[in-house]
């Protein structure tokens, strides 16, 4: 018994804290990493129901690392959105995009509705997404985060940091993505 609550333990269905007892942990949302799919696609194929709550919605100088992603000055404003996403009314993960859109092509604060996808939203534009590339980093909940996300402050968290590309690997979208650590996880194929 004790070995397989060791177990439970490590693979993170559990906690055990000394003193208290021993408590169930939610189970993880396991998201795939070999294709491309939006939080809002993922979550409804898993029959969860998604909603966003919008932060903020404006044009910002983006910081410099961030302009130099789409080989721009950082004097140059780019669309901004911050959300908070939630799945079965639980938030999962505090969304950062900043948009560099095509010309010609404009998305209004009152577009993005909280169950809105921003990429079914450019699709619906014509701005097709077709590839992407991210990093994945651990880090700690500060207070901001540990507040939006319902978390103790120093959770673990992920963050999933990366840039979207249309047609002639164009970068429209910027994002960093911070999920639970405790909420949910990434899992890759690989195959030699």
């Amino acid at each position: 018994v004790r070995r397989a609550m060791h177990e439970m333990e490590h693979g993170g269905y559990i906690q055990r804290i000394a003193g208290k007892g021993t408590f169930i942990l939610r189970t993880k949302i396991n998201r795939q990493l070999t294709r491309m799919s939006s939080f809002t696609q993922d979550m409804q194929e898993r029959g969860k129901r998604v909603t966003s709550q919008l932060l903020k919605f404006e044009y910002r100088l983006p910081p410099t690392h961030i302009a130099e992603f789409f080989d721009r000055a950082a004097e140059e404003k780019l669309l901004y959105i911050h959300r908070l996403r939630y799945a079965d009314e639980m938030p999962i993960a505090i969304n950062i995009s900043y948009l560099k859109l095509p010309p010609g092509i404009i998305i209004g604060e009152e577009e993005l509705t909280p169950t809105t996808s921003l990429w079914a939203l450019l699709e619906s534009k014509g701005v097709r997404l077709l590839e992407t590339d991210k990093t994945i980093e651990a880090t700690l909940a500060n207070e901001e985060r540990a507040s939006l996300l319902q978390i103790p402050v120093g959770t673990p968290l992920l963050v999933v940091e990366g840039i979207a590309y249309t047609i002639n690997h164009v970068p429209i979208e910027y994002a960093q993505v911070i999920n639970s650590g405790e909420r949910y996880k990434y899992s890759i194929h690989l195959e030699r």
